[in-house]
């Protein structure tokens, strides 16, 4: 029988569902061309709430020619180092032709069981949300694990200190869609400095700024009185009687901002790199997503804002708080629909 061609479900069928099928399955090897650090965090997070640990690989295959963002790179970084550090390892193909291909291998220790190639790319978007009709199909498991192996002796790990010396590594990369293609979609006249698409976002347009060609967005730490929120906001953890962790917080995406395509859809994660250099993996969670979550630990972003604002962690966070520090808005630079640049710095 000839192998079905996927072209629905491809995160489940081909990412998922094969360990519980064949249960002695302990590693997947997969190579790339592009893969998102959002995709790992969601694939590997999905994993570990069904009990499982499969040892997972990764080779990205066009990083020679088109780098990576920073995001990406310090996402996988933080991955194989903190996140999964027993689970995940991220290489980069550094010698040799580029590698365009897709390729995911389930193996038992070192004996390929099941195979599948295609279209699709190791994101997000590709695989979980499939907007770009992509497919997959099984293929030959033996001949996909020596692809495998013969890619692996060309490529380096993301940790390896050599890495910023032989890629490119960038708040945006090639591979992101033009300024010019991005605002003939969206608007129809340019001013001198920033584009409005409408009232919640804005294009950066001034050509010396590391943001040129981004999509902003400012979310307020305040709600229409001013004040910071008792039990939701930065504060939903704040609930002693429900035994929850004070430091549970999340950010609030409201108004117009839900209704557009900005953040992505509720249930899609993305990789935030901050000001001050750390990653955060966020998801859209609540109701119509209002809200921006960090689904590894609800109480990461709180702990974050409480320690960049100095006060105690598990305390409660109020205006005052925010004003003594200098902010109480956190700007959102869109890299691409998986990885978000988050500016809460004081200037």
């Amino acid at each position: 029988m000839k192998p079905d061609l996927l072209v629905q479900n491809l995160y489940s069928t081909a990412l998922v569902d094969p360990i519980f099928r064949k249960t002695e399955l302990n590693r997947l090897l997969i190579v790339s061309g592009y893969a998102s650090s959002a995709m790992g965090f969601h694939h590997l997070n999905d994993l570990r709430d069904q009990n499982k640990f499969p040892k997972i690989e990764l080779i990205c295959g066009m990083i020679q020619t088109d780098g990576i963002s920073r995001n990406n790179h310090e996402g996988f970084q933080s991955l194989s180092k903190s996140d999964f550090p027993d689970t995940f390892t991220c290489l980069y193909l550094g010698r040799g032709e580029p590698v365009h291909a897709k390729v995911y291998i389930w193996c038992k220790d070192d004996t390929p069981k099941i195979a599948f190639t295609g279209s699709a790319n190791y994101t997000q978007i590709a695989l979980v949300k499939s907007q770009r009709r992509e497919v997959l199909t099984e293929c030959n498991p033996s001949r996909a694990f020596d692809y495998f192996k013969a890619l692996s002796s060309d490529s380096i790990n993301c940790n390896d200190s050599r890495i910023a010396k032989l890629f490119t590594i960038a708040l945006k990369t090639r591979t992101g869609e033009s300024i010019d293609s991005a605002l003939s979609k969206n608007v129809s006249k340019l001013p001198k400095t920033q584009v409005k698409r409408s009232a919640p976002t804005t294009f950066i347009l001034e050509r010396n700024s590391p943001f040129f060609g981004l999509e902003k967005t400012t979310l307020s730490l305040l709600d229409k009185t001013g004040n910071v929120p008792m039990r939701s906001g930065l504060n939903w953890g704040q609930r002693p009687e429900l035994g929850r962790n004070p430091n549970q917080a999340y950010l609030a995406v409201r108004g117009d901002l839900r209704k557009l395509s900005y953040f992505p859809e509720r249930g899609t994660y993305f990789t935030v790199l901050t000001d001050d250099d750390k990653i955060i993996q966020c998801v859209r969670a609540q109701d119509s997503g209002k809200g921006i979550h960090t689904p590894h630990d609800n109480s990461e972003i709180g702990k974050y804002i409480r320690d960049r604002i100095g006060i105690a962690s598990g305390a409660p966070v109020t205006a005052q708080d925010l004003l003594r520090y200098g902010r109480t808005t956190i700007d959102f630079y869109k890299i691409d629909d998986e990885n978000f640049y988050m500016d809460f710095a004081v200037r």
